[in-house]
């Protein structure tokens, strides 16, 4: 790591910018369901559920051509191989069982089983519904390896600490598959998860969304169908994954539609760095109408959360409309903001948002901010007392601190009122301590979305300049214009599979370039 010495300004290269029209280019892109990478986990699935599918061909091939030498799936960090790897293994024992002659199928499915004995994960990682997928693959992987001639004595089983995993967290699909017997409604968020509940899924006690999906899920809308999902209920959920498949091919998201989320953090992001953008009334009637009464959800077929809620309710009041922070209240607490009520953790930036979202709307409403005075002093307290002792901040919605650090920084200094001073001056030196010797940030290596949240907070806090801080700047624009840096992100956001949604996170770049340039060529930040 390195802690560079300062230089003048004027010593910083151009700064990688955008076109003229490049600020309008996001815009228009937010016209659609919303644009996320591939999931393994999610495509494997419904390989594995629904074979009939359009393009179930090409999603074999996506699971072979995937898949990484030593036999998994996904980053090998802190754990994140196990559900994409334990997926595309039991959708290859799967799918070996119609092509008993595909040797491609037997050496990828042996190599993943080889990797499964060799992956140790002392904890999963906090993605959705993990103790779930692990709890349902696991012995249905072991099921099919009982019928796999060509599975040699020592790949019949999976290693033990995976059934650990599953005891270790007191076995809790057991025990929903146990109340969803007994009669149990199920809840709303589980609905996104809903293909690991085997037989309990009853598509008689279940519905498809207006969307036509199942929790917003391929799998999950894949496994409701697999169980008999039909009538009219049945044409809308096949409409919907061919829908899915017709804009996103064939290997398929975690979830779909994104659009309130592309939307509102894309547009947060480039109002809040001051980036002049032109907002059509047909985005801005679905921000409006994303808000009810319980606040906005991801996506049709989600319950509504405090996360999407603040970040909507932030995004109307920087386009003009703010709009009263009553949706929030549900999920207030007597410390914080839940991100749903009964959520099992803590989010540090749904707490951020929630900041935000109240402190833009007392900004923009001076006469209520007596009203809401109580809620942003306890949030700010609370998230001050989330800041690590290196200085930067988790979050269980993304694998990367860079994403959280910049949220809660970025909101405490805005909102967090007298006292934070301390709390960004860690937060800056932690971000300097960590900068790459390539002028880059990242948690597994520098990547163009965590320097562009580190970027951010550099450029966007006054009078925390420092001993290093303009030299790790100019160092951050001389990576961010190396045209070897610019491409495909990889997937850093939390859903039941680590993804990436794409417009976003050029959003964010698109901010932090902006910041860049002001801050390179006349001082402002």
């Amino acid at each position: 790591m390195n802690t560079p010495g300062k230089t003048d300004r004027t010593d910083a290269p151009d700064v990688p910018g955008p076109a003229p029209n490049r600020a309008q280019q996001i815009p228009a892109q937010l016209t659609g369901s919303g644009q996320v990478t591939a999931s393994v986990y999610e495509t494997a699935r419904v390989v594995s559920l629904m074979p009939e599918l359009e393009g179930h061909a090409e999603r074999i091939t996506y699971l072979l051509e995937t898949q990484q030498p030593e036999g998994h799936w996904g980053p090998r960090h802190a754990g994140y191989a196990l559900v994409p790897t334990l997926s595309a293994t039991e959708a290859l024992l799967t799918v070996r069982q119609h092509r008993p002659g595909d040797t491609r199928i037997m050496a990828a499915a042996r190599a993943a089983l080889r990797r499964l004995a060799r992956l140790t994960v002392g904890e999963l990682p906090d993605l959705p519904a993990a103790d779930l997928i692990v709890g349902a693959l696991v012995p249905r992987i072991e099921r099919q390896l009982d019928d796999q001639d060509a599975v040699g004595p020592e790949l019949r089983r999976l290693p033990a600490h995976l059934h650990d995993l599953i005891h270790r967290g007191g076995n809790r699909l057991a025990t929903l598959t146990a109340q969803l017997a007994n009669g149990a409604q199920l809840e709303g968020k589980l609905l996104h998860a809903a293909e690991t509940l085997g037989e309990a899924l009853r598509p008689d006690r279940v519905q498809p969304s207006a969307e036509g999906s199942i929790g917003a899920s391929p799998a999950a809308t894949a496994a409701w169908l697999a169980a008999g999902g039909s009538g009219s209920g049945g044409a809308a959920a096949r409409h919907y994954l061919d829908r899915i498949v017709q804009e996103n091919g064939a290997a398929l998201p975690c979830a779909f539609p994104v659009t309130v989320l592309e939307r509102a953090w894309a547009l947060n992001w480039l109002l809040q760095a001051g980036v002049a953008v032109s907002v059509t009334e047909d985005v801005r009637r679905s921000l409006r109408s994303a808000l009810g009464r319980e606040g906005a959800a991801t996506s049709p077929g989600l319950p509504a959360d405090a996360d999407t809620t603040s970040m909507v309710l932030a995004t109307l009041t920087l386009l003009g409309e703010p709009r009263a922070p009553a949706p929030l209240l549900p999920y207030e607490l007597s410390t914080h903001f839940c991100t749903w009520p009964g959520e099992q953790g803590r989010s540090v930036t749904t707490n951020a948002h929630v900041l935000e979202a109240l402190g833009l709307y007392v900004r923009a409403r001076p006469a209520e901010t007596r009203r809401h005075a109580a809620a942003i002093r306890k949030v700010s307290s609370w998230l001050g007392d989330q800041q690590r002792a290196c200085g930067s901040w988790e979050d269980r919605w993304h694998a990367s601190p860079y994403y959280a650090t910049f949220c809660a920084t970025t909101a405490l200094h805005r909102f967090g009122g007298p006292g934070t001073g301390k709390t960004a001056a860690k937060a800056m030196r932690w971000l300097l301590d960590t900068q790459h010797g390539d002028g880059s940030w990242g948690i597994w290596g520098g990547t163009q979305e965590e320097t562009a949240y580190a970027v951010l907070v550099l450029t966007g806090l006054p009078d925390a300049e420092g001993p290093g801080h303009r030299e790790a700047v100019r160092r951050a624009q001389t990576y961010l214009a190396q045209p070897a840096h610019h491409g495909e992100h990889p997937p850093l956001w939390h859903d039941k599979d680590l993804y990436a949604p794409t417009v976003v996170v050029e959003a964010a770049l698109l901010a932090a370039r902006h910041t860049l340039r002001r801050f390179a060529h006349t001082g402002e930040r």
